[in-house]
């Protein structure tokens, strides 16, 4: 399966259910509570409306405008995405990994993983460190912390990043950033790259990836369904916490040999060269400014 595109499965939406998701989004124009607004002021899916701080950065993502539930459509084939109507999920939001996906952290998880004599079986670094006796426990959790820390000073933007995310903005399409990272060290990067986002989630908020608990959590404070949300990531713990919590548009940017055979082979996700694949998939789907459901 080594970076090969499956189809990804799901019945479409129809034209009335289009019409109701529109309808939804826009009464929901107020935007989002946020567990962290980055600057922005909280605001309630089910309260008033107040505007920004401040207007958005280069290569943010969040409702600065209405939002609108747009057409997607499920990528087939090997081939490039084939034209089809508009009536099939409405995506309203898109749900992203962060170190690998969307940042180069310049720390190799795998070679940590190898210097702290952990397996490579696809569970969270923590997870595997919860099994080892306390001196060796504590001593890799402190070395963990140590390399996250040190890579959110260091790492910059993967290409392609900062233009989907501004894509996305001006599609008025809600976005999330869910990582297994710390807050500190999530924080210290959105500060450093002058990223927003309308919703982050870390693990001090939750349990790790591949429970799907952080997506579920997103999806709820958003106010939508599952079939409304892509999510993007670079390895099997993001496949597998999306595809957990409903979410069957998955899109694996990056991946390595060893990071797909991680992936459960029942598991559907198409497979991305780079970031800026994502966003000519979904600019396929979704059509030109001047095509766009408003």
């Amino acid at each position: 399966m080594d970076g090969q595109q499956r189809k990804l499965p799901g019945p479409p939406c129809s034209g009335s259910d289009l019409l109701r998701a529109r309808d939804t989004a826009s009464r929901r124009r107020g935007g989002v509570d946020r567990a962290q607004d980055h600057g922005r002021r909280r605001r309630s899916v089910h309260g008033s409306s107040a505007a920004p701080d401040s207007p958005p950065a280069v290569g943010s993502c969040g409702p600065w405008r209405a939002r609108r539930t747009v057409g997607f459509g499920l990528l087939q084939g090997t081939d490039g995405p084939a034209p089809m109507p508009r009536e099939e999920a409405a995506i309203s939001c898109a749900l992203f990994d962060m170190d690998g996906t969307l940042y180069d952290s310049e720390l190799s998880f795998h070679a940590l993983r190898r210097d702290l004599g952990l397996p490579t079986d696809g569970e969270p670094i923590l997870v595997q460190l919860e099994r080892l006796p306390k001196r060796l426990r504590d001593a890799g959790v402190q070395r963990l912390h140590a390399a996250e820390e040190e890579a959110a000073g260091r790492g910059s933007l993967l290409p392609g990043a900062a233009e989907l995310l501004a894509w996305l903005h001006e599609q008025a399409v809600l976005c999330a950033l869910i990582t297994n990272n710390s807050r500190r060290s999530l924080d210290t990067v959105l500060r450093r790259l002058s990223l927003r986002f309308d919703l982050t989630l870390s693990r001090d908020d939750g349990p790790m990836k591949p429970d799907p608990a952080l997506y579920i959590e997103a999806l709820q404070r958003f106010g939508l369904s599952p079939d409304q949300a892509v999510a993007i990531g670079d390895s099997a713990l993001d496949a597998r916490a999306a595809h957990a919590a409903g979410i069957r548009s998955i899109f694996l940017v990056h991946l390595s040999p060893l990071a797909a055979r991680l992936v459960p082979a029942e598991l559907p996700y198409v497979a991305a060269d780079s970031l800026d694949d994502v966003r000519r998939h979904l600019q396929a789907r979704w059509g030109s400014p001047s095509d766009r459901i408003t």
